[in-house]
């Protein structure tokens, strides 16, 4: 998970500003929606 976490710092740095804005952006609905998927799934 670290390295992945290192991959995506790496890519981000790369990128410019409206694409990292839109990737971080992304990056953040798709955590959101995995944590909800996980409080779901302890309810059940």
């Amino acid at each position: 998970m670290l390295l992945a976490s290192q991959m995506d710092v790496l890519l981000i740095k790369s990128l410019n500003e409206p694409v990292r804005l839109f990737y971080t952006e992304l990056k953040s609905e798709t955590f959101l929606l995995f944590s909800k998927i996980a409080k779901v799934r302890e309810k059940l």
